[in-house]
């Protein structure tokens, strides 16, 4: 058990959250990709980071999706007909573990999840930089597509994979769902980010729950014990981290942020990947 009471341990998770969560309200991305690199480097087993990651995540898209609802930005009927995948999706992924173990016992699975996290946090390193770099104005005015016009095997095809990311490395899938909502759905992107936050939203808990129900059926309490502790400390920061960004929101150049960003996921990457090759 890598979580202690130590003073220091617990201003480390309080700042990891208070990043996340400063960015996470200024730039509307979500936390889990800064959260669990975070939270592996201080020495967590993948099932325990992934397991935080999943809590912390609810907590955003809980929250964002509530203040979009209220808004009116999120149509209940479009939505349900996309969760019933995300949900199975996210299930696949927290049980991912248990079958691969059982498949492949001598490959350290350990080093799969830090790979896989490695080419998400490409995946969103280039998204990033893509937008930072682009001069092209956004045009909203576009053949577009309603959920409607889905049939069952393509909002499987396209909301199953997303589920699945945020169920085997712990993250909220915003990473996967926006581009892909955006992109291949042709929603306009008022659309995409409500549709995002009402997926990570439902799903996400699924998982978190799935996730500690399982360390209580194998009888792994102090997974349990350890996951809940970093996330409640995690988003304590998490939430005074809130509060910056509502602050600072109009005081901090867009294009500021962007780069401190990336930074963090620059730096997320080469030490996992440093990790990983010594």
């Amino acid at each position: 058990m890598i979580f202690s009471f130590n003073p220091v341990f617990l201003l480390k998770l309080v700042a990891i959250g208070i990043m996340s969560g400063t960015l996470g309200s200024l730039l509307g991305v979500g936390g889990g990709v800064i959260n669990v690199p975070f939270i592996l480097q201080l020495g967590a087993v993948p099932d325990i980071a992934r397991t935080a990651g999943l809590l912390l995540s609810s907590v955003t898209g809980i929250a964002s999706f509530l203040s979009h609802r209220k808004a009116g930005n999120i149509e209940k009927g479009k939505l349900n007909r996309l969760l019933p995948w995300a949900i199975s999706g996210v299930m696949l992924g927290v049980s991912f573990q248990i079958v691969f173990k059982m498949l492949f016992p001598g490959i350290n699975y350990t080093l799969i999840f830090k790979l896989l996290f490695v080419a998400i946090l490409v995946f969103a390193l280039f998204r990033m930089l893509k937008s930072v770099l682009s001069v092209k104005a956004v045009s909203e005015i576009e053949e577009q597509k309603s959920i409607k016009d889905l049939k069952w095997p393509s909002r499987a095809l396209i909301t199953v994979p997303g589920g699945f990311l945020a169920g085997i490395l712990g993250i909220g899938g915003g990473v996967y769902y926006g581009p892909v909502l955006k992109t291949v759905v042709k929603l306009p992107i008022k659309e995409a980010i409500p549709f995002s936050s009402g997926l990570i939203a439902v799903s996400v808990p699924v998982g978190a729950i799935l996730a500690e129900i399982i360390y209580i059926a194998a009888g792994n309490i102090s997974y349990f014990i350890e996951s809940l502790l970093i996330a409640a400390f995690v988003t304590l920061g998490t939430l005074f981290g809130v509060v910056l960004g509502t602050i600072y929101f109009k005081r901090i150049s867009s294009l500021f942020l962007n780069i401190i960003y990336i930074l963090l996921l620059v730096y997320n990457t080469v030490k996992l990947l440093t990790g990983i090759l010594t």
